[in-house]
């Protein structure tokens, strides 16, 4: 099978300069994180055993006594 020569990518001294700029604006403004909840699992209520109500659980899985 023939290979094909690779590729090969020019930078001139102003694309440097350009990167080098971004880069700089990238590190100095840190985007804002998309999701601003501190917890990260949704569920976490459902495992953290200081939350849990033994009636919520029973109507949950429906042993809710009629």
């Amino acid at each position: 099978m023939l290979r094909r020569k690779p590729s090969r990518i020019e930078v001139k001294a102003d694309d440097k300069e350009e990167m080098e700029e971004a880069r700089r604006r990238r590190t100095s403004n840190p985007r804002p994180s998309p999701n601003p909840n501190p917890n990260p699992n949704p569920l976490q209520k459902y495992l953290d055993p200081s939350t849990l109500d033994a009636a919520a659980k029973a109507q949950r899985i429906g042993l809710h006594q009629a």
